[in-house]
């Protein structure tokens, strides 16, 4: 199992890559209703980023007691990556095909609530009430993004 350390540098990752996705959407779309929509997205994502990296000073002690959790984080990292922003995702969107585009962002979003809810009942209960929390933004951004179809 996990400890609430990795599961918080894990979800601080996954954050952080919905972030910098949905920034490039913004950026990229020529699309008046999608703008906006993309970066509200961002910000939010980069706000989740910022209640989990919080979460993680509180096990900052945790963090050192971890054998090769540098090793891990590189391995679990990569995992992240092609589990949850996969290459279909970025060419999806480097091919400014947005209707793709927006498809796999409301698989990424599906993805990141089942990746969330595995620990909501394994790790403390301040995390799980984070988790909660994000998984309840998570599916507001899967509203979203349907509204955009």
């Amino acid at each position: 199992m996990l400890s609430p350390h990795e599961v918080l540098e894990i979800a601080l990752r996954v954050e952080n890559e919905g972030a910098d996705f949905y920034r490039d959407l913004a950026e990229s779309t020529n699309n008046e209703n999608q703008g906006p929509v993309f970066r509200f997205l961002s910000s939010q994502e980069r706000s989740h980023a910022e209640t989990f990296r919080s979460l993680l000073k509180r096990f900052e002690e945790e963090a050192v007691e971890l054998v090769n959790w540098d090793d891990a984080g590189a391995y679990m990292e990569d995992l992240t990556k092609e589990a949850v922003f996969s290459d279909r995702l970025h060419d999806a969107m480097n091919s400014s095909d947005y209707d793709e585009a927006i498809a796999l962002a409301i698989e990424v979003e599906k993805k990141s609530i089942a990746f969330y809810r595995s620990f909501v009942n394994n790790v403390k209960t301040e995390t799980a009430d984070a988790l909660e929390k994000i998984i309840a933004e998570e599916e507001k951004h899967i509203e979203l993004l349907e509204g955009l179809r």
